[in-house]
């Protein structure tokens, strides 16, 4: 609960300061540690990144395991598309 009331804090704080807000299908989830599998993990960073719109990518959690997503990702997407990655 209070990682929620956190969460929900800072987006109001951001949106606040003139920030549009996109929130991945996985925000708010919880599996264990992560927020989901490796798979529906990668999915959603690589529509992010796909997505013109989408300027920087900010993880609101952790970051455990996070190195296995790497191979996964859409490289020549992120090229072509180029974000700001945060966390």
């Amino acid at each position: 609960m209070k990682r929620y009331v956190t969460y929900v804090r800072a987006k109001k704080y951001l949106e606040n300061k003139g920030y549009k807000i996109v929130e991945g299908n996985l925000t708010r989830r919880s599996d264990y540690y992560r927020s989901a599998s490796i798979k529906e993990r990668v999915e959603e960073i690589n529509d992010l990144i796909r997505n013109p719109s989408i300027k920087c990518i900010m993880v609101t959690i952790g970051g455990m395991k996070s190195n296995s997503l790497l191979p996964y990702i859409d490289y020549e997407s992120f090229i072509q598309n180029p974000k700001i990655v945060i966390g």
